[in-house]
């Protein structure tokens, strides 16, 4: 307020600071000091370009990244989502054909000792001791 009282022009200063307060309010201070005309110059320069990009880059980039993230949604996220559900649903498959044939020799090869036993199982239990079997392989996964 001193400073305007020096420069005389009250009326004009209000009107330039309420275009200032939008804008250009620092080379109006800038303006008061006279030396610094390169420092308004990189201020306007700075807020009406540099500083609006900074805001269209942060507007941008959250622009982008919700179109990466709906490609990975899409694509990365929802294989990663089906790997979880698509590894149960692949092990039942395999596990529905390996009750008729090939699911005692998948357990032939992590059980290297009962072999013996799913082969007699084989022969006694056709249908009950599998699920028994899938419930074995299916607590450690």
């Amino acid at each position: 307020p001193v400073v305007h009282q020096q420069q005389d022009s009250p009326h004009l200063l209000p009107v330039v600071h309420q275009k200032g307060n939008t804008t250009k309010l620092r080379p109006v201070v800038h303006q008061q000091q006279g030396s610094p005309q390169l420092l308004p110059v990189v201020h306007q320069k700075g807020n009406t370009t540099k500083l609006r990009p900074v805001v269209h880059q942060q507007q941008d980039s959250p622009q982008l990244l919700p179109v990466v993230h709906q490609k990975g949604n899409t694509t990365k996220l929802r294989p990663v989502v089906h790997q979880q559900q698509g590894s149960p649903q692949l092990l039942p498959v395999v596990h529905q054909k390996g009750n008729t044939t090939k699911l005692r020799p998948v357990v032939h090869q992590q059980q290297d000792s009962p072999q013996l036993l799913p082969v007699v199982h084989q022969k006694e239990n056709t249908t009950k001791l599998r699920p028994v079997v899938h419930q074995q392989q299916d607590s450690p996964q």
